[in-house]
């Protein structure tokens, strides 16, 4: 759908083209409800928070959904402070990062005649509860077929290794931040200003379940009697 398109279908399940009795909601009204339903839209598919409580990776359909905002990072840089934890390197991520689907490490070791060797092996996501129980267990520290990652405020991970082998490179398959949906006569109070049309990035067959979210949203906001019936009508989708 064009964002056109999109406030259109959106005013057809409001009754608008026929100035029925719902609130004439303007052009950044509908963006904003458009948007809080493709944010919904996402969570539903990425994290399993729908009726049949399946995620991205247990559903050919949800995966679907979200292949357009799938990507892949790689990256060789990485940075050593005085916070790392013993054997920790921290990575950058991409400016537009949302969920990690899949993340894997290029390593260098020496193998038992001395020679150095290269390999891929997973990186496993862990809290940082869970880290201070791992490590402090000599059973269970990080070993060099696999390397523990650690979540931190803002844009970076870090990366701990069990101290025998060399990072060389980061590969992460992840679900983006997609663009706002926006209509170019809508007030964009970001750049005080009217900003350009953008319709949204998800796959085109996705479209018409995002509209009926955003009409659920805004059946909600006017209390309509109409919003137990639309929200059915989503849950029999999902």
């Amino acid at each position: 759908m064009t964002i056109q398109d999109f406030h259109q279908e959106f005013k057809i399940g409001l009754d608008k083209v026929d100035s029925l009795a719902s609130p004439n909601f303007l052009a950044e009204e509908v963006d904003s409800m458009l948007n809080n339903a493709q944010e919904e839209f996402i969570e539903q598919r990425a994290y399993g928070n729908n009726p049949q409580k399946t995620g991205l990776e247990e559903d050919q359909k949800r995966r679907d959904d979200l292949r357009d905002i799938i990507k892949n990072f790689k990256s060789n840089v990485f940075i050593t402070t005085v916070n790392n934890k013993p054997n920790g390197t921290f990575v950058s991520l991409p400016s537009d990062y949302r969920h990690s689907i899949q993340e894997e490490a290029d390593v260098t070791y020496k193998d038992c005649n001395g020679a150095i060797q290269t390999k891929r092996i997973p990186v496993v996501p862990v809290t940082h509860d869970r880290y201070g129980v791992i490590i402090s267990d000599p059973f269970n520290k990080p070993f060099e077929d696999e390397l523990l990652r650690l979540d931190y405020e803002g844009d970076m991970f870090e990366l701990i290794t069990d101290g025998t082998v060399t990072i060389t490179g980061y590969h992460l398959r992840y679900i983006k931040q997609p663009r706002k949906i926006q209509f170019g006569t809508a007030y964009d109070p970001s750049s005080f200003g009217y900003g350009i049309d953008q319709t949204s990035e998800l796959a085109t067959h996705t479209h018409r379940e995002i509209v009926n979210k955003g009409v659920t949203h805004a059946l909600q906001n006017i209390e309509s009697n109409r919003y137990q019936t639309n929200r059915i009508k989503e849950l029999e989708i999902e």
